[in-house]
């Protein structure tokens, strides 16, 4: 079985979370916690990102709690 994600760097991904706010890593574009949607589709728009996955991704918060997030994991092509 083959991919065609094989031995792309992983500089050239992009991961957005759903609980995390900041800037578009290639234009600086400020989005806000609750503009997950639309940081990707800005990232698959403005510059032409592919969508590579969506998950969920689970971390543990300062306190020890679970943490968990929708991910979308984007590539330069």
């Amino acid at each position: 079985m083959s991919s065609s994600l094989i031995g792309l760097r992983t500089e050239n991904l992009i991961k957005v979370g759903s609980g995390e706010s900041g800037s578009c890593k290639l234009c600086c574009k400020r989005f806000d916690l609750m503009e997950w949607e639309e940081a990707v589709i800005h990232y698959i728009q403005i510059h032409g990102l592919s969508l590579i996955h969506v998950g969920q991704e689970t971390t543990r918060t300062s306190v020890g709690d679970p943490w968990q997030q929708t991910v979308a994991v984007l590539i330069e092509t």
